[in-house]
């Protein structure tokens, strides 16, 4: 028996208790699998998040090395026809696959805050 402050609590029943009731243990494996399933959550958001940071970087150093976007249509043409990659590359083409990966990396965050936050529902 072991006394803590008021409460005396004896271990070995409480052990006996466990293995020997299978609806403990049923939802022990689903809490695993519902742990699983957030923490894979958690990592996609994490993979896509360093993918985000990643374009950031490309759209930064194509603006400092391309300069800047052609201020006419005709300018806009011309581009098109020297290099298509410079001019996708010019036209934010990161940008735009970066706001597509936003909403998995939202769905991350919401992950990583009910794995951490879970006996603090209302």
């Amino acid at each position: 028996m072991v006394r803590i402050a008021p409460f005396s609590v004896r271990i070995a029943e409480n052990n006996k208790e466990k293995k020997t009731s299978t609806g403990i243990r049923t939802q022990i494996a689903e809490t695993g699998n519902a742990d699983a399933q957030w923490r894979n959550l958690c990592t996609a958001g994490g993979v896509v998040a360093l993918i985000q940071l990643a374009l950031v970087v490309i759209s930064m150093a194509v603006a400092f090395t391309l300069g800047r976007e052609p201020g006419t249509a005709d300018g806009y043409f011309a581009m098109f026809q020297e290099s298509r990659l410079e001019a996708i590359l010019r036209l934010d083409f990161p940008t735009l696959i970066q706001l597509c990966l936003f909403p998995i990396t939202a769905f991350g965050i919401y992950a990583a805050f009910q794995r951490t936050h879970r006996g603090s529902r209302p």
